[in-house]
């Protein structure tokens, strides 16, 4: 029986998909429980999730090792190539949010031995909207459906207006209360995650576009544009 080596391709590729899915359902869960723990000052879960890091940077490996075998083994066609390197990134990205959900939990732990403050719901709709971008940017990779990109966009620079309002209050607050200093410094670092976390998501959309399209867009300020080679910019969404 002769097995076609673009059939073997196909197979590992679909495998790397499965990986890749199983990966993002991991960060996604550990982005609610992280959420939960915030919002219910749970030292113990905060605990517990700082230890799931190692089962999707283990996971991450493995899909690391896998793609690197084929591109060293396979003459690759197109959507192959874009496939794997845009499935990589994307890989890389999720391990950076989880790496941000445990750098939060362990902002978490310390928050729970400091007195309770400031009661806005600004952080936690921050999060939530960020849990939900994450959500967004799987299903496009994992359906290959690309529709919402732009409105991807509209709704990162929303996040980022909701990010500012919330460092200003904090700054405003810690300006007539500085005995409460550490406290506001652990929820600015707890929002800088989660608008990390944002422009992960953003780039998984961004991969996800080119490997369907094989065109490079980024989030620009709103808006879903090409990418003019050669000329760098900062990020703002």
């Amino acid at each position: 029986m002769v097995i076609s080596l673009e059939w073997i391709v196909k197979e590992e590729i679909s495998e790397i998909r499965k990986k890749i899915t199983k990966l993002g359902w991991i960060v996604e869960d550990m982005y609610m429980k992280t959420s939960t723990a915030f919002k219910n000052r749970d030292q113990d879960l905060a605990f517990k999730l700082s230890d799931e890091f190692w089962n999707v940077y283990n996971l991450y490996i493995e899909i690391f090792d896998n793609i690197q075998v084929l591109f060293g083994t396979f003459v690759l066609r197109d959507y192959e190539l874009r496939f794997l390197t845009g499935s990589l990134v994307i890989s890389e990205n999720l391990m950076n949010i989880a790496r941000e959900c445990q750098n939060m939990n362990e902002l978490i732990v310390e928050m729970t031995k400091e007195p309770e403050l400031y009661q806005s719901a600004l952080l936690p709709n921050i999060m939530i909207s960020a849990q939900k971008m994450l959500r967004k940017s799987l299903r496009m990779y994992i359906d290959e459906n690309i529709e919402g990109s732009v409105k991807s966009c509209e709704q990162a620079v929303e996040i980022e207006l909701m990010y500012e309002k919330l460092r200003n209050d904090l700054n405003e607050y810690i300006k007539l209360n500085p005995k409460v200093l550490k406290r506001g410094l652990i929820l600015m670092d707890i929002a800088k995650s989660v608008l990390s976390t944002v422009e992960d998501s953003i780039e998984i959309i961004e991969n996800s576009f080119y490997i369907l399209t094989g065109e490079h867009k980024k989030c620009n300020r709103g808006k879903f544009e090409p990418v003019e080679f050669g000329k760098i910019r900062n990020r703002k969404y």
